[in-house]
């Protein structure tokens, strides 16, 4: 907003220190912008044509008497600008929608009041209220009051060097600065949704490893699918407890929970010690294979055998810790031949 009050103000002392001297009929709709975004003054010298406006913009010492003059042009740009900083239709206020009532009050003060458009101080930092000031001094009922628009052009540059430490930028200035800004947080918002959705992919590829087999996921994270394949020899091995319902019976369902994670924690970790692969847990039954997904020759029999042995050999020294005393015995099935496996 500013920055296109300090262009028509530029526009327009560059215009009053020429040989035109005056506009004479200053307004919105003459205060263009070009294919840069820098505002430009039009229909200047009309005045030596054309008989003095009678509008809106027109200052009332000009409705008064048919004239035209640089004081007239200052009152003009201050409705303007009320325009600019408030986005209103021209001479906006509240108590009065007619244009002519509104010209008929300013050009007849009523009891010494000017009738002027809406301009609330409430709640402005303290840039506007020097920027409301300003436009206050531009629609003074006194001329000599009014301030020219080189001090005009002055003070804008001071509140925009003020708000941007840039005190000449234009409207394309500012709209590539306000570009440039929006691009800085875009880009750090994106590092930001990056930086959670690697986090989050990491997160789910530790999971899937856990889940499955390494081939497994990798074929699934390339091409979104797992071909089921064909293993010429494995062996799988399947247990149970013995006697699970009884001991369910009694058992609370959360000692069912711990005495099954006790069990199987201690089974991963005799896995780890052989060159077998946990299918899955059904309950209290245990399924573990050999010779997929990664195949090992006839090796397969004899981890699956060596790992059976260390878990009957842990199965006679465990104790369920909820009922001391009562052995835990475990039926164990082994199996080799071809196998399909897939997801």
């Amino acid at each position: 907003k500013i920055s296109v009050m300090y262009d028509i103000a530029k526009g327009m002392s560059y215009l009053h220190s020429s040989n035109i001297q005056i506009h004479g009929r200053l307004k919105s709709t003459n205060c263009v912008v070009d294919n840069r975004m820098v505002v430009k003054i039009t229909d200047f010298g009309c005045h030596t044509l054309l008989k003095p406006g009678r509008d809106l913009w027109t200052a009332p010492e000009h409705l008064r008497k048919n004239d035209v003059s640089q004081k007239g042009d200052v009152y003009s740009y201050g409705i303007i600008a009320h325009e600019i900083i408030l986005r209103q239709t021209p001479f906006y206020t509240q108590c009065c929608s007619n244009t002519i009532e509104k010209m008929h009050r300013v050009q007849f003060p009523r009891d010494n009041t000017f009738f002027r458009p809406d301009l609330n101080f409430e709640g402005a930092s303290d840039r506007e209220v020097e920027l409301y000031m300003l436009i206050k001094n531009c629609w003074d009922e006194d001329p000599e009051r009014r301030p020219d628009f080189k001090k005009i052009e002055l003070t804008l540059g001071k509140i925009f060097s003020n708000l941007h430490n840039q005190a000449t930028e234009t409207y394309m200035d500012n709209l590539i600065r306000r570009l440039q800004m929006y691009s800085r947080t875009l880009e750090r918002l994106v590092e930001e949704r990056t930086a959670l959705y690697k986090a989050e992919r990491d997160r789910a590829d530790r999971l899937n490893f856990m889940l499955l087999p390494g081939p497994v996921v990798r074929s699934l994270k390339e091409t979104g699918r797992v071909e089921p394949e064909l293993f010429k020899q494995v062996t799988i091995y399947f247990s149970d407890i013995v006697g699970f319902t009884t001991l369910c019976h009694y058992s609370t369902p959360m000692e069912v929970v711990d005495m099954l994670n006790d069990i199987y924690n201690n089974f991963d970790s005799i896995l780890d010690h052989h060159d077998v692969y946990k299918v899955e847990t059904i309950g209290d039954a245990y399924m573990v294979a050999s010779g997929l997904p990664k195949r090992n020759g006839d090796r397969h029999a004899v981890d699956i055998a060596h790992m059976a042995l260390d878990i009957l050999s842990f199965v006679g020294t465990f104790e369920l810790k909820h009922l001391p005393g009562i052995p835990l015995w475990i039926r164990i099935g082994v199996h080799s031949g071809p196998c399909a496996a897939g997801v």
